[in-house]
């Protein structure tokens, strides 16, 4: 029987989802870091958020204080700091590759996902329907607060590679920081 589950909170359950079902596949769905900030803070910036969403947000990234002048603008939106959102995106990256075996790992970035369909629904077993799949972008938000784009360049990328920057190359080989925000600043499309 195939059973995909597949939600953010699973970073959550993977231990557990090892212990259970022995023969898993995960598929690591991997956005590049800054990208994936950009995202993080425009989502959350375009709808009001319950009680429990916001402590699910202080436990993931810190108290929303602490901010380097470089990064006011996120303090002044009642945002974290770059290096809780960066942490957390490095910490649920290495969280992954520590706990599923390799053998049963597959790492897709998301801007690549449309082109690997079918070497996914292989790798989950599914090689009779792989010609017949497509990927669409199911949730994309192409609403654009600025805020990222505020936040000091230099320090965004600094920040980046101090934090993310070992465990995005071993996901991503040949990414940096530095090329990546050239890309967000060159208005780029970045997924």
């Amino acid at each position: 029987m195939l059973a995909i589950d597949a939600s953010q909170l699973n970073i959550h359950l993977i231990e557990d989802l090892e212990y259970l079902f022995e023969a898993n596949r995960y598929i690591l769905t991997v956005r590049r870091p800054l990208s994936w900030l950009r995202s993080f803070v425009d989502d959350s910036l375009r709808r009001d958020v319950t009680d429990i969403v916001m402590r699910y947000r202080r436990y993931r990234f810190g108290a929303p204080d602490g901010h380097a002048p470089a990064e006011r603008v996120l303090a002044d939106h009642g945002l974290h700091t770059v290096s809780g959102y960066l942490r957390f995106w490095q910490c649920a990256v290495e969280f992954v590759l520590a706990v599923a075996p390799p053998e049963r790992l597959i790492i897709v970035e998301t801007d690549q996902i449309a082109n690997r369909v079918g070497e996914i629904a292989r790798f989950v077993g599914l090689d009779d329907i792989a010609p017949h799949l497509s990927a669409p972008h199911a949730h994309a938000n192409y609403q654009r607060s600025g805020v990222v784009e505020r936040i000091d360049r230099d320090f965004l990328i600094e920040q980046c590679e101090e934090i993310c920057g070992d465990t995005a190359r071993l996901v991503m080989p040949g990414w940096s920081a530095a090329a990546e925000m050239a890309r967000i600043a060159g208005g780029l499309p970045i997924r």
